[in-house]
């Protein structure tokens, strides 16, 4: 028996200058949130809070779970009947309630099945091909069972399944996938023979009795797990409601729904076809109502459909986008993702948009941005044009724009290394177009040359150390 996986879309920023949101792509489907009706014959019992089943009621939904047709459960159902039949003519009046019990599973091997599948949880393959897992073989013994009238009840753990008999108020398990699991750990004679063997006794970790809704829901589960290794998720979506249904919304059958809708969401926001994605979620949300596992979900998304518009630089789409799916956010989500796509579209204009319009831009989204985040930009901003006019070495000039920028902010760790930068590339400058000239024989002019550095960086000990050895 195998349990839904639950496929998780990743979000992710990277931070370089640009923020940039990561997206991912596959297909689309039309979805149905109504159960199969075919299901519609539990309701009382469904409406009873009842856990078990009569043995007609118990196999037809076994089948129709499986996934038979109306025809197919109708000659499946007389097939079980007919070896039922077949099997109470092997007991006597004398044959008591316990050797019934075991009768019936050597009975299942003998007839019916004979090859063990991890995934074969359908009962109509276990009836017409032999083949079965934990959950066909405890549907086929427990329906024996319950035409026996010996009381029988289900038991699940993490990744298995059996059933326990109950007999004279003692309690004995049965492990169904073993011919001889019946009561493990003790002897059975083998049919025939006079042998005996012993399946040996497990400690079912996390082992615990559930109705016949739930173990009739574990075939709709492998089902599920089937399209999921298939990538047909939509399909789940589907399983999922039977499953619902059946269970009386159950808080098992809701995470399990939750699951399969989040998963084929992922599938179609991996196709790029993101807002049908967050339709499926906002469908479902109304429907059955939301839960956590969808909040990261529609969170990556919706970041997946704002990093198309934000790659290609169409920003007012991605306000757009999240805009029209903000009852899909939480605040702080779409608080964060707006300041997101505001920097995005701020960083854009400062590298492509004149300095004016630029410092215009991130002065006006003050008020929207975390202080530090805006004084990065505006830092940015400068640096930006300082390194334009930086060009054709115009490093003073450069260094003063960086100066402006300090003057807007005195402590900018940034524009404060990039002016020193830019001074420093002057210096050097300087220097070499006086060795140049005082190289070839021209000290007069290379004194010159270095006097009117010192003019504008007073400060540099290579130009007055230049200075002084020129004035020898």
């Amino acid at each position: 028996m195998r349990y839904i996986y639950f496929t998780v879309m990743k979000k992710l920023f990277f931070a370089s200058g640009l923020i940039f949101l990561l997206f991912f792509r596959a297909f689309s489907s039309d979805f149905n949130f109504e159960h199969d009706e075919r299901y519609n014959f539990l309701q009382g019992h469904i409406q009873a809070k009842e856990n078990f089943l009569p043995h007609e009621d118990f196999l037809k939904a076994a089948l129709t779970a499986s996934g038979c047709t109306d025809d197919k459960i109708l000659s499946l159902t007389s097939i079980l009947k007919n070896h039922f039949a077949e099997f109470e003519k092997t007991l006597t009046a004398e044959t008591s309630q316990t050797e019934k019990a075991q009768k019936a599973l050597s009975f299942l091997y003998e007839k019916i099945i004979s090859k063990y599948s991890e995934m074969q949880t359908l009962v109509d393959v276990a009836l017409e091909q032999g083949i079965y897992n934990c959950v066909s073989s405890d549907i086929l013994y427990i329906y024996f069972l319950k035409c026996l009238e010996i009381p029988v009840v289900a038991v699940e753990t993490p990744d298995h399944a059996f059933c326990t008999v109950t007999i004279d108020d003692r309690k004995i398990d049965v492990e169904t996938t073993n011919p001889y699991g019946f009561e493990p750990g003790k002897k059975n004679q083998i049919p025939n023979s006079k042998k005996y063997i012993s399946v040996p006794q497990k400690k079912y970790r996390g082992r615990h009795e559930i109705s016949d809704f739930r173990l009739i829901a574990l075939i709709l589960n492998n089902r599920i797990v089937t399209l999921q290794r298939k990538i047909q998720n939509s399909k789940s979506i589907e399983l999922a409601v039977d499953a619902l249904y059946i269970q009386n919304n159950s808080s098992e059958a809701m995470t399990t729904f939750y699951q399969c809708v989040t998963n084929a969401s992922v599938d179609l926001s991996n196709s790029q076809k993101n807002d049908e994605a967050l339709q499926l979620v906002r469908e479902a949300k109304a429907k059955f109502g939301d839960s956590p596992i969808f909040e990261n979900n529609t969170l990556a998304i919706i970041n997946n459909s704002v990093a198309e518009s934000a790659k290609k630089n169409q920003f007012e789409e991605g306000f757009l986008t999240l805009t029209k799916n903000q009852d899909l956010l939480s605040p702080s989500d779409y608080n964060e993702l707006t300041r997101i796509l505001t920097e995005n579209q701020l960083n854009y204009i400062i590298k492509n948009e004149p300095f004016e319009n630029a410092i215009n831009a991130v002065h006006g989204k003050k008020s929207v941005l975390p202080q530090k985040n805006y004084e990065k930009l505006v830092s940015f901003a400068y640096q930006t044009e300082a390194n334009r006019i930086s060009k054709g070495e115009n490093f003073i000039e450069a260094a003063k724009f960086s100066e402006k920028g300090l003057l807007e902010l005195p402590n900018d760790a940034n524009l404060t290394r990039q002016k020193a930068s830019f001074m420093r590339n002057y210096e050097v400058k300087i220097h070499n177009q006086a060795a140049k000239l005082a190289n070839s024989g021209k000290k007069d002019e290379a004194k010159l040359v270095v006097e009117e550095g010192l003019k504008n960086y007073p400060e540099s000990k290579t130009l007055r150390t230049d200075l002084q050895r020129l004035s020898r």
